[in-house]
């Protein structure tokens, strides 16, 4: 046992796209390099997943190991079931070549309940095909069980004091939901797998499928052929409208036809290609120069999210102001003054913060950002937690 064609992650795959899940499984060299935004997120989910586990204390760990040791996990798994571990963590199941890790399985009497653990704030389609082709496997494995459930974070907690995981955490039984997707689930595995045992790659033409429900990890090598100054260089178009523009054959920007049907913005980045030449609406800019009363602030904030709230009164993936930069210039005639706060590490940093820019900003002046929306919203919600600064 251990042997497998499909698990959790390459069935997702295979639901986004057969020939995602050909490369993945073939050309795994050829998958495009995880960003570190990605890494975090993967590393987030790890965390998020071992302490909700503090939700069953008392309970064993099952499959090890990066990459997980599978054949050692099966066999771990059959033995803490065996002893009557009341609570198994990682344990590894397979069934018809699918092998699949569950976060967390509970006994319940004769039977068991099992837990999917996400980082998300909500339950998403995928998480659904996710938990229903677990179901799959275990109750084919001898381990039906009595409840699945998808543990997710609840944005709604407020940390106050000692972390609250009972209210960090929220458990929704999906049963009703997955149930009912296992005959779909049964034939997408059969069809999966001929795709994987046929070694031969599926022809499948690029389009929104490359996007949803995540990127796909091949982005680049399916689209090799794309030219620099495409149509998927078009700043706000839909991506549906760029694949029709795609399929009709226009895939250069050279190739837009001068009559076909864009909006202004679109028409316009068409034009500065072609011509090579920036526009720059100079009379826009002298009348939002000729409104700007000194002293001017040139402001930018930075931010971090943690999904597990580490300071009172704060909630998961709120966004956390930890740092900010000032660049004041008193008059049109003097120089740039820098100002510039940065908290230390482990320490809540906000109210330093709300101080901090107070004081660097003391004088009444226009302040200039590049996100308007984004630095708003985080002042409001800085005058809401510290309304003695207000």
């Amino acid at each position: 046992m251990g042997s497998h064609l499909l698990s959790k992650s390459s069935f997702i795959k295979g639901l986004q796209c057969d020939k995602h899940l050909y490369l993945y499984k073939y050309h795994y060299n050829e998958m495009d390099e995880f960003s570190e935004t990605q890494k975090a997120i993967f590393k987030r989910g790890t965390n998020v997943g071992i302490l909700a586990q503090q939700l069953f204390p008392g309970g064993e760990v099952a499959t090890t190991g990066e990459p997980p040791n599978y054949a050692k996990g099966l066999k771990n798994t059959s033995d803490l079931i065996n002893k009557k571990t009341k609570s198994i963590y990682e344990p590894a199941f397979q069934f018809n070549d699918v092998l699949v890790i569950t976060d967390i399985i509970v006994k319940d009497g004769t039977k068991w309940n099992a837990y999917e653990v996400k980082s998300s704030t909500s339950v998403s389609e995928t998480y659904l095909n996710d938990a229903a082709l677990q179901y799959y496997v275990l109750s084919n494995s001898g381990i039906e069980p009595n409840d699945f459930s998808i543990i997710y974070i609840n944005n709604q907690y407020t940390r106050q004091g000692e972390l609250n995981i009972n209210e960090l955490f929220t458990i929704e039984s999906v049963m009703e939901y997955i149930l009912p997707m296992q005959d779909s689930i049964k034939e997408n595995v059969e069809r999966l797998k001929q795709v994987v045992t046929k070694r031969r790659m599926p022809y499948i033409d690029i389009g929104e499928q490359c996007h949803n429900p995540y990127k796909c990890g091949f982005f680049k090598y399916c689209r090799n052929y794309i030219p620099e100054d495409s149509i998927f260089d078009f700043s706000g178009m839909h991506l549906k409208k760029k694949y029709e523009m795609y399929k009709e054959g226009i895939i250069k920007l050279d190739d837009v036809p001068r009559d076909y049907s864009l909006n202004k913005n679109n028409k316009l980045q068409i034009d500065v290609y072609k011509s090579g030449e920036p526009v720059i609406d100079k009379a826009a800019i002298e009348n939002f120069l000729s409104d700007l009363k000194y002293p001017l602030y040139f402001v930018d904030f930075e931010t971090f999210q943690p999904a597990v709230p580490l300071f009172d009164n704060s909630r998961p993936y709120q966004q956390i102001p930890f740092q900010y930069s000032i660049h004041y210039k008193k008059s049109k005639e003097s120089e740039l003054t820098h100002f510039e706060f940065l908290a230390e590490p482990g320490e809540d940093p906000r109210k330093h913060f709300v101080t901090n820019f107070l004081d660097d900003t003391s004088s009444v002046g226009d302040i200039i950002v590049y996100n308007k929306t984004f630095e708003i919203t985080r002042l409001m919600e800085l005058t809401k937690d510290f309304p003695e600064y207000t």
